[in-house]
């Protein structure tokens, strides 16, 4: 979490999954946006994989829809890269699908 005077401003949390031992998934980030734009969200993933590190992980993973190109920068800014690409991946509620990037980083 991040603060702000007693008020939460930002968030991210990690999910553990039995199917893929020995590498946590950050997911979750977000940051309200009269507080983006001032490396919030870059604490937040610092903090997690610190977390990560600390637990004895070797690297962590995230997922990212292919049409957020903001959030596919924002992931390679912060040493991410993808390793593989789900074709049509998600399926929206509009019935509308869209790929979805698997994004690693060692630690």
């Amino acid at each position: 979490m991040a603060v702000d005077g007693g008020k939460f401003v930002g968030t991210g949390r990690i999910n553990l999954y039995d199917e893929l031992p020995g590498v946590p998934v950050l997911n979750k980030l977000g940051v309200l946006s009269g507080y983006r734009g001032n490396g919030i969200a870059g604490k937040i993933v610092e903090a997690r994989e610190n977390w990560a590190r600390s637990q004895g992980f070797k690297k962590v993973r995230t997922y990212v829809f292919g049409d957020r190109k903001k959030a596919i920068g924002f992931s390679e800014k912060n040493g991410y890269r993808i390793t593989e690409i789900q074709k049509d991946g998600f399926k929206r509620k509009d019935g509308t699908t869209v790929d979805v990037m698997i994004m690693e980083k060692d630690l």
